[in-house]
């Protein structure tokens, strides 16, 4: 049985999709028949692995094996490196008993690690980039604050894998412009399930977005559009909010626009919930701002 470990830093308790996607991965790695490990952290230490099969909706497999690491501080530094040097020594001992074929990892932190990996134990290593950092230049719109470490990572340590795992083909394509000599691939994401009811939701004119809250996001084009829908008696769910604050923000916005009684916000809940609000709706809807992101990079 191929044996794989996915590995990111991200923390199971946390609101963010990334969760679900790196769980979604491995997950679908075993159902595919590999012995997949997914190596993650956790923030509470009342988390238990129960609560990734309730929260995604999905059944243990004998060949899904979560490790998952209570984030701590060492010598007063909380840093995800402690998580990256305690997943290696993981990884060494579970190839010293049967080998690893391969490494897969979304983070660009993880980098180093798994050329490490790749250069002394001759395990396979796949990035799965999730974003472009290898050319700042044409990039506006990402975070100055991360961008130059996740670029110098890039130009480092892509050479050095064994191939890239892309989103989409157009992401792909910037990767193959600027690594010529690196095998590229479009490994698209999937869906762990998805059903119909078979029930005609579009008499309740009910609009749907899932995500982040972030007006930046293009919430605020919902909005806009919400206001002359509202005289035909249309309404707006809004599904996500990963912190009060995006929620508040929000929230304001739609007072401002005098449509509170127009617009509902459920939150960031679990995959396994979403499905009951997907049900109400009569049609979602992704608002995507022109930026080299959503041109190119998003999934």
């Amino acid at each position: 049985m191929t044996r794989i470990v996915y590995l990111n830093k991200v923390k199971l308790d946390s609101n963010l999709p990334a969760v679900n996607f790196s769980v979604g991965n491995a997950y679908g790695l075993a159902q595919a028949g590999a012995e997949s490990y997914l190596l993650v952290q956790k923030d509470s230490p009342a988390y238990e692995n129960e609560r990734l099969y309730l929260d995604l909706n999905i059944r243990p497999l004998d060949n899904f094996i979560p490790v998952v690491y209570q984030t701590n501080s060492y010598l007063g530094i909380k840093s995800n490196q402690w998580f990256y040097l305690r997943a290696v020594q993981q990884i060494k001992r579970l190839h010293k008993q049967r080998a690893i074929d391969a490494l897969i990892s979304r983070d660009p932190g993880a980098l180093p690690y798994m050329a490490y990996l790749q250069r002394k134990h001759d395990i396979a290593a796949f990035y799965q980039p999730h974003n472009f950092y290898a050319d700042l230049k044409i990039r506006p719109d990402v975070n100055p604050k991360n961008a130059q470490k996740y670029h110098l990572l890039e130009k480092r340590y892509v050479p050095q894998m064994t191939a890239l795992l892309c989103l989409q083909d157009s992401q792909a394509g910037w990767y193959r412009k600027y690594f010529p000599n690196k095998d590229v691939l479009a490994s698209k994401p999937g869906m762990i399930g998805v059903h119909d009811s078979g029930a005609n939701r579009f008499e309740d004119r009910l609009v749907g977005y899932i995500g982040s809250l972030k007006l930046m996001k293009g919430i605020e084009t919902i909005l806009l559009a919400m206001k002359p829908l509202v005289p035909k008696g249309y309404k707006l769910l809004l599904i996500g909010g990963r912190n009060p604050e995006e929620i508040e923000a929000v929230e304001r916005r739609m007072s401002e626009l005098h449509l509170e009684d127009s617009v509902e916000i459920v939150g960031w809940m679990p995959f396994s919930e979403i499905e009951t609000h997907l049900e109400r709706l009569s049609v979602g809807i992704i608002p995507l701002q022109d930026t080299f992101y959503n041109r190119y990079l998003t999934a």
